[in-house]
C-alpha cells in the first residue's frame, strides 16, 4: 500500500530470473512501491500517467536491437527518459541505453558469465557516488558496447573493467554510463549479485534520484 511519502518505482521484466534479485534490493527500501512489468505489458499509459518516480530496465536474455522484444523499453528511454524520468538501465538495460543514443554494440569475443571482474571508475556520478575504485563486480553478458567506433557524445563514460583477462581479447570493457543532460543512467554489471560489492548502494543512489523526482 502506498502512502503520501512514498516513491513509486517501476521494474521492467525483459524475461530473466535476474528480475526477482532485483526487485528484491530496490523493494527493501520502506518507502518504495514496486510495481514489476513484463517487456510486453503496456506499461506506457501507466508512465503518461506519471505513475512512476522512476523506471528501472532489468536484465534480459535478447537483444537492445530486436525491436519486437526491446521497442517498450526504447521508448521508455527516448519517449520518457529525454523528460526527465530517471532511468536505470542494468545489462541489457545499460545497453539499450548506449544503442538508443547512438552508441554501436558488438557481440563480445569471449562472452563473460558469471564471472566477477573490477571496476575502474573513471567519474562517479550519480549512480557510483562514493562507490570506491577497484570493486568487485559481477558480469553475466554476451554483448557489450563497441568503443573501437564513435561513442555517443551526450553520454558520460563512467567506468570499465580494471586489469581483467577478458580486456585482452574484447578489447576495453565499459561498464557505467549516465546522460550528460538526463537523468539516465547504466550499469552492464549486476549491481543485485552478492558477488558485486557496494551494489545496494548503487541501487539507492538510483533511488535516491527517485526521491527528488517525487
Amino acid at each position: 500500500m502506498s502512502s503520501s511519502n512514498s516513491i513509486q518505482i517501476l521494474l521492467i521484466d525483459n524475461y530473466d530470473s535476474f528480475t526477482f534479485n532485483l526487485q528484491h534490493i530496490i523493494a527493501v527500501n520502506s518507502d518504495v512501491v514496486l510495481t514489476v512489468r513484463r517487456n510486453d505489458y503496456n506499461f506506457l499509459r501507466e508512465i503518461e500517467k506519471a505513475k512512476y518516480s522512476g523506471v528501472v530496465i532489468g536484465p534480459g536474455p535478447g537483444s537492445p536491437e530486436d525491436e519486437e522484444y526491446f521497442g517498450l523499453n526504447k521508448k521508455v528511454i527516448l519517449e520518457y527518459g529525454t523528460k526527465g524520468l530517471p532511468i536505470l538501465g542494468i545489462c541489457l538495460g545499460f545497453q539499450g541505453i548506449y544503442s538508443c543514443f547512438g552508441g554501436a554494440l558488438k557481440v563480445a569475443k569471449l562472452p563473460i558469465h558469471g564471472k566477477i571482474s573490477r571496476l575502474q571508475i573513471i567519474d562517479n556520478g550519480t549512480i557510483l557516488c562514493n562507490v570506491p575504485n577497484h570493486i568487485d563486480i559481477m558480469r553475466y553478458h554476451s554483448i557489450m558496447a563497441d568503443l573501437d567506433k564513435q561513442k555517443p557524445s551526450c553520454l558520460m563514460l563512467n567506468a570499465y573493467t580494471f586489469q581483467s583477462p577478458s580486456q585482452d581479447i574484447n578489447g576495453k570493457e565499459l561498464m557505467a554510463i549516465e546522460h550528460r543532460d538526463y537523468p539516465i543512467y547504466g550499469l552492464q554489471f549486476h549491481p543485485e549479485s552478492f558477488a558485486t560489492e557496494y551494489g545496494k548502494l548503487m541501487t539507492d543512489n538510483f533511488i535516491n534520484r527517485c526521491r527528488k523526482q517525487g
